[in-house]
């Protein structure tokens, strides 16, 4: 009779301590007490040797975190209440924007890791730099909106020798144009340092240094030709260059295979600041790249797996 009366004592003071204790999930918690912990590894470089460091950031409602450097690992969001419990919800997070666009508004890169889960955690890669859009919203409907930030070296693909394959560098993406998949595309990043060009002020010349001076010139097949103020016609594109907002001391330009397709299985581009082939200035990371050949650019884009 003791026995049974201590279990069942206990089992009442049990039955009171899950009573009181609070679930997060389904507890109204405000917007401003749940905080989102971003955590995920990332690649620490010494003389010796690389390994990894365990990094985790908080943001609340309407804030934005950094990241640097990521999109080769996990990363893992998680939603928390004001004493640290993991809080049970739905989850999605999307690229509102990204420095590899084709400057179309019909046109967007896919794969960018963009997600929705339900669960207290939600693990992805993301795999562009760009500005990320973080939802959260608990069962008890709670919702809380966040912002990351991804910045880093860009280009996935590198040249051969490591201390020149920073001047150049390009991906591989997919893009959907309206609501059809699967259209190849490149992006070409060029470095760029402040001083690069000497400002020339004459009037009636081309000024190197001004940023909206900045251009590739793609030579490619396809109904693309450019009559040139020399005279005579290429079978290519002019484009400008737009300034990384996510890869900072870069420029970059995307383009679209099946619009642009390389002749004879390559790309050769030109970087340079002016009028093509008449008043123009080549950009000194062309010449420092192992991707260079004279002043252009060649790279054979078989070489790449696309990105998905």
């Amino acid at each position: 009779m003791r026995k049974l009366t201590i279990i069942i004592l206990s089992a009442i003071l049990m039955a009171g301590f899950y009573s009181c204790k609070k679930d997060s999930s389904t507890s109204k918690i405000s917007a401003e007490d749940i905080k989102i912990c971003i955590s995920g590894s990332q690649n620490k470089s010494s003389d010796l040797k690389s390994g990894s460091i365990t990094s985790s950031s908080y943001v609340k409602n309407g804030d934005t975190a950094k990241m640097h450097d990521s999109r080769n690992i996990i990363t893992i969001f998680s939603a928390l209440d004001p004493d640290g419990n993991p809080i049970d919800g739905y989850w999605s997070i999307y690229n509102l924007e990204n420095d590899i666009d084709i400057n179309r508004t019909d046109t967007i890169a896919t794969g960018s890791g963009g997600i929705g889960q339900l669960g207290e955690l939600i693990a992805t890669k993301l795999k562009f730099y760009g500005l990320y859009e973080i939802k959260f919203k608990s069962k008890a409907g709670t919702e809380v909106t966040a912002y990351l930030i991804h910045a880093g070296t860009p280009g996935m693909i590198r040249g051969s020798i490591a201390e020149s394959d920073v001047y150049f560098k390009w991906d591989r993406n997919l893009y959907q144009i309206a609501n059809k998949i699967g259209y190849e595309g490149f992006t070409m990043y060029i470095k760029y340092n402040e001083g690069d060009f000497t400002p020339v002020l004459t009037p009636g010349y081309i000024n190197p240094a001004l940023h909206e001076n900045f251009k590739a010139f793609v030579l490619c097949g396809g109904n693309n030709f450019y009559a040139y103020k020399g005279g005579g016609v290429f079978t290519g594109k002019e484009m400008k260059l737009k300034q990384c907002k996510y890869s900072p001391g870069y420029y970059c330009v995307s383009i679209l295979s099946e619009f642009m397709p390389p002749i004879n299985g390559k790309y050769e581009v030109y970087f340079y600041s002016g009028i093509f082939a008449w008043d123009w200035y080549s950009f000194d990371s062309v010449y420092h790249s192992n991707w260079g050949i004279g002043n252009q650019i060649v790279f054979n884009p078989s070489l790449a797996s696309v990105n998905m």
